[in-house]
């Protein structure tokens, strides 16, 4: 569509025919999710999102495709977008829907029990405080007299009896409103772990998780005498229905040491990682790491970790047990790890040998003389070793033809040559004995 043409539709959106405000949303709607349609209808921008927002309490055709128009120009996509500095046209767009105004609608829109258009605005709130900008405009723009946090506790109350989920929450300001009173907004959300929306259930995590990140109200989230008592209850989607060792489960938080042997871990991986994120997140401070060791976190992620097959799930609890195991690692290595009791140590002298089939000894006693000993007689492989001559005496015929003998039986003397070897001797020595005499 040409750009003039576009930008003429924004005229018609406020058309007292409702058949020609129909006709420019119906029209409107696809443009606003490509890129080069949006920078066009930056020209424009304040004043069709104001258009937009007014045609939300519109006939139902007309509000569905206003509503559609306003989640794809809120919709993340990456593109550059020159007129803002975040360098994102969602973001840009999503933050400027905030600072018309749009939020207070949207919110009416949700908390209307007869709306038809209620999830279109819950995907569209979602998008307006997707990032941590957008929600500071958010509270600087529209907070007068607590107007914003009186919202937010009836949009829990709502999610609680219309079982909606609504993510805009998941921001850094979320502890100023969450974590008042003792943390009892957050309380009566926590329940909605075991819901089996899977919506639900991350959307929970990912408030949990945002505020984690405040280290100063770690003790009231973790304080298992105080209503929030988070730790079990963020284990226990870790838990399967294994049997455990006794010395595992001393110091585990009772509710997840009676589960039943029906309880399945959480099937979603993304929701698994965000649960390990969170504990990763509590175990960076000293005292929170201790209740994390005294709760025997360990031992859960641990096991968890042999059955994970989601890499990105893999990794997060690898990242946890590496905080985690130095602190206990002598007690409760990693399947397959080394114990502490088999660690090497250096052997005695007396110990330090080679084995029961060394016989290296040279010699009755293992002096040093041996060494030198062992070198002379090393001879190369397959060469046997010659003896050494003796320079004081010459070779004897008569000695050499008896070793030969010795070694060639074919060579060695007969009976009779023996004996007659004997009888010369014998005479030899009395003719020595007669000249003595």
């Amino acid at each position: 569509m040409d750009s003039n043409a576009l930008l003429e539709l924004v005229d018609f959106l406020n058309d007292p025919k409702a058949e020609v405000r129909a006709i420019a949303a119906d029209h409107l709607a696809p443009y606003c999710d490509v890129p080069e349609a949006r920078t066009v209808l930056l020209a424009k921008r304040k004043v069709l999102l104001e258009r937009l927002g007014a045609m939300m309490g519109d006939l139902t055709p007309i509000a569905h495709n206003a509503m559609r128009a306003l989640i794809n120009l809120s919709a993340e996509t990456g593109t550059e977008d020159s007129d803002k500095p975040s360098g994102r046209v969602g973001e840009s767009w999503s933050r400027a829907m905030v600072q018309v105004g749009l939020v207070p609608r949207l919110l009416e829109v949700l908390l209307d029990p007869d709306a038809v258009i209620s999830e279109l605005a819950a995907m569209l709130l979602a998008n307006c405080t997707r990032t941590e900008a957008a929600v500071h405009d958010l509270f600087d723009v529209w907070n007068t007299d607590s107007a914003l946090e009186i919202a937010i506790v009836k949009l829990v109350r709502a999610f609680r009896l219309k079982h909606f989920h609504n993510p805009t929450l998941r921001s850094t300001f979320s502890p100023r409103l969450f974590l008042k009173k003792d943390g009892l907004l957050l309380a009566q959300l926590l329940p909605f772990l075991d819901d089996e929306s899977v919506i639900r259930r991350g959307g929970i995590l990912g408030t949990v998780r945002n505020l984690v990140y405040e280290t100063d109200k770690h003790p009231l989230l973790l304080d298992p005498t105080g209503p929030i008592n988070l730790l079990p209850k963020l284990l226990k989607p870790l838990m399967d229905n294994r049997v455990l060792e006794e010395d595992d489960v001393v110091g585990m938080p009772l509710e997840i040491r009676q589960l039943p042997y029906t309880h399945q871990r959480e099937s979603d991986p993304e929701l698994r990682r965000m649960i390990v994120d969170t504990l990763f997140y509590l175990s960076l401070e000293a005292d929170s790491r201790q209740i994390l060791l005294d709760s025997k976190v360990y031992v859960v992620v641990r096991n968890a970790h042999v059955d994970e097959e989601d890499e990105d799930a893999s990794q997060a609890m690898f990242k946890l047990i590496d905080v985690l195991l130095p602190e206990i690692v002598k007690d409760d290595p990693l399947p397959g790890a080394p114990s502490a009791s088999g660690a090497l140590t250096e052997l005695d002298h007396d110990l330090a040998t080679a084995g029961p089939e060394t016989t290296y000894v040279v010699g009755d006693d293992a002096s040093d003389d041996d060494d030198d000993d062992i070198l002379r007689n090393i001879q190369p492989l397959g060469l046997e070793a010659e003896p050494e001559a003796d320079p004081t005496t010459a070779a004897d015929p008569e000695s050499e033809s008896t070793a030969a003998a010795a070694t060639d039986p074919a060579l060695a003397p007969d009976d009779d040559s023996e004996l007659d070897a004997e009888a010369v001797s014998m005479l030899d020595n009395n003719d020595d004995e007669d000249d003595v005499e």
